[in-house]
């Protein structure tokens, strides 16, 4: 059996937790604005924050609107801060012409299997390379990746946590420079560069 180091039921109580505590629309936006946003760097235009438009579709359906709207009002967010764009949005929803419209930072209701939690995989004979993901059945996804990669791996204490599919977005492009194939990353606090036999096989492939 695979080694998760929590009990099932401490693993549903926290996606339960999780779930309440986001369930207020400014609560929603805030966490949608923070995982959907990376710092980008370039030499000659600086560095600045942006959105990560390949989350656009994961917080529009943790938001309960369309995706377009989400990236509207999440770039607001970014441009003027979450109480500023709030302020911006209890103005423009007092107008007139929005009588009987939807609040601009309305949210429809969030489904149960947009909690779940994000994981860090580690290889046990490799444990400076790790799997990132998002499941809402780790232990299931734990044997899942070990019959695949037919290497043993583990999860530690505190690399399991609760969340929705748009951390697993935020970690993959934060971590995009220690990337080696798909969602296996080496951990920036490891020097070691060696890889498992799984992983050194699909660089042959993707080189040749």
């Amino acid at each position: 059996m695979a080694n998760v180091p929590y009990r099932e039921n401490q693993l549903a109580d926290s996606v339960a937790a999780f779930a309440e505590k986001i369930t207020p629309a400014k609560a929603r936006w805030a966490y949608c604005a923070d995982r959907s946003t990376y710092i980008y760097h370039n030499k000659k235009y600086g560095s600045g924050p942006v959105l990560n438009l390949r989350t656009m579709p994961v917080c529009a359906r943790i938001l309960g609107i369309d995706a377009s709207a989400a990236r509207f009002r999440l770039g607001y967010i970014l441009r003027y801060g979450l109480d500023g764009a709030w302020s911006w949005g209890e103005d423009r929803d007092k107008q007139p012409n929005r009588a009987g419209w939807k609040p601009t930072f309305f949210v429809g209701p969030m489904q149960a299997w947009h909690v779940g939690h994000l994981y860090f995989a580690r290889v046990i004979s490799h444990p400076h390379v790790v799997k990132i993901g998002f499941s809402r059945r780790v232990r299931d996804r734990l044997e899942d990746i070990e019959s695949k990669v037919k290497s043993k791996v583990e999860m530690r204490p505190g690399e399991i946590r609760v969340g929705t599919l748009a951390d697993e977005h935020w970690w993959h492009r934060n971590w995009d420079g220690l990337r080696i194939s798909g969602e296996w990353f080496f951990d920036p606090r490891m020097t070691e560069r060696t890889l498992p036999d799984f992983l050194a096989a699909t660089q042959d492939r993707e080189a040749a």
